[in-house]
C-alpha cells in the first residue's frame, strides 16, 4: 500500500516508516500526564474570539513564552495540525452547554532565527566580560574602565 511519496518522487512501501513516526514534538511532562506546551485562552490577553486563528496563535505565543521562555511571536507561519472540539454540559440541571476547543499548532521556528548581523550583535552583547577560569575581569574591560569608557 502507498502511504506517502518522498521528495525524490519515489513511492514509500510497506517497509518504510509511517509519516507519523517521523514527526517529533516537544512535550510537557507534568505530574499527571504528558501534554503539549500551551494553555488556556484569555480574552483580555489574546483576543475576544477563541475560534479566530490569530487569537489562538496569540494564546500559544503567550503560554509557550511563560512555560519555556521562548518567544514565538516572530514566527510568521503557523500550521494547524489538529483541532478538537469537545461539546460539554456545564450544568446538568439546566442543560447549559459549551464547546471546549483544543488546537495544536506547528510554528515555523525558522522565522525566529536572527540574521547574521543580529547574531553578531547578540554575541557581542553576551560576550563574557570575565575570565571563566579565574573570575577576573578580562584585560580589555579593565582598559576601557580606566579610560572612562562604558562597558556593557
Amino acid at each position: 500500500a502507498v502511504v506517502s511519496t518522498q521528495s525524490t518522487g519515489s513511492v514509500l512501501n510497506d517497509n518504510s516508516d509511517h509519516f507519523f513516526k517521523l514527526l517529533r514534538f516537544w512535550c510537557c511532562n507534568n505530574e499527571k500526564e504528558i501534554t503539549a506546551f500551551g494553555g488556556g485562552w484569555s480574552s483580555e490577553l489574546d483576543g475576544d474570539d477563541p475560534t479566530d486563528k490569530q487569537t489562538q496563535i496569540n494564546t500559544a505565543v503567550r503560554n509557550v513564552k511563560s512555560q519555556l521562555g521562548i518567544d514565538l511571536s516572530y514566527c510568521k507561519t503557523w500550521y494547524k495540525i489538529a483541532e478538537v472540539v469537545y461539546h460539554r454540559v456545564s450544568d446538568k440541571k439546566s442543560g447549559a452547554e459549551f464547546d471546549e476547543r483544543t488546537v495544536l499548532f506547528l510554528p515555523s521556528v525558522w522565522d525566529c532565527q536572527p540574521s547574521q548581523e543580529e547574531w553578531d550583535l547578540l554575541k557581542e552583547f553576551v560576550k563574557p566580560k570575565y575570565d571563566p577560569t579565574t573570575g577576573e575581569k578580562k584585560e580589555e574591560e579593565k582598559t576601557e574602565e580606566a579610560a572612562g569608557g562604558e562597558t556593557i
